[in-house]
């Protein structure tokens, strides 16, 4: 009679414990991705201004006649929505605008405000925003240059009318 040898099976106990691991694990990474680095894609400007109404976290492009725009609503602090606004391209317009291509700004819209951050500076604030007031107190000063002697006669006729002279 010849004895078999018989060996025990082996059982591999960590393959069990393993998969529920990795499942863990997997929807642990997804949440972190899902919470923190997931940008919603906006096509529309109604898309863009419904998600700074509800401050999600959108990223948004925009084109006016003379500059593309990239808007980055990064959420909520407090009770005002973060806007990170980028202006990437000066297409036409004045040679001076040029400089406002790659140079952006922070935007604090208060919650629930409807609005395209570039049309309220006054929220906002970074080199964007000081090169856009630059810009604008450049024109005005060349509007009131150009037009002193007409500013001079209004303001005349208004200190006439209140002198009586």
């Amino acid at each position: 009679m010849v004895k078999e040898k018989i060996e025990p099976k082996k059982v591999n106990l960590a393959k069990p414990k393993l998969i529920p691991v990795m499942i863990i694990l997997l929807i642990l990474i997804a949440s972190v991705y899902f919470l923190f680095f997931f940008r919603q894609k906006c096509t529309t400007q109604d898309c863009f201004l419904e998600g700074l109404w509800k401050c999600k976290r959108i990223d948004f492009m925009s084109e006016d006649l003379s500059i593309v725009w990239s808007y980055s609503i990064k959420g909520l602090s407090g009770e005002v929505c973060k806007v990170d606004v980028k202006a990437l391209e000066v297409k036409t317009g004045e040679q001076e605008l040029k400089q406002l291509e790659g140079q952006t700004m922070e935007c604090l819209i208060p919650k629930g405000f409807i609005l395209m951050p570039e049309t309220k500076i006054e929220y906002c604030h970074g080199l964007l925003k000081e090169s856009i007031q630059d810009q604008i107190i450049e024109k005005m000063h060349l509007y009131i240059v150009q037009n002193i002697g007409e500013i001079n006669r209004s303001t005349m006729g208004i200190t006439g009318a209140i002198t009586g002279a």
